[in-house]
């Protein structure tokens, strides 16, 4: 999943072209991203140290493939962010 997070920087010239995004836009998108996984780690760390690291790597992967999705049929700014808010956690 962290390498997912990171695999957007080779799209960065594609954001651009194509679908209009202005500079600051691509960085508030993908800091997003960045910004959601770091909360994550702080957050779910002590749960999955618990025991329950099943149960997150399960909501984690469904959240991952609901994040990739908005992310695919996205075409606004708004969706970029979210979605990646959405993979990043």
């Amino acid at each position: 999943m962290s390498a997912g997070l990171a695999s957007i920087m080779t799209m960065l010239a594609e954001l651009r072209n194509e679908l209009g995004f202005s500079e600051a836009g691509i960085g508030l998108a993908i800091g997003s991203g960045f910004g959601a996984a770091f909360v994550a780690t702080l957050v779910m760390a002590p749960h999955a140290d618990r025991g329950k690291a099943p149960r997150l790597l399960q909501a984690g992967i469904a959240l991952g493939i609901c994040g990739l999705v908005l992310l695919a049929v996205g075409d606004q700014l708004w969706h970029f962010v979210i979605g990646r808010i959405v993979f990043g956690f």
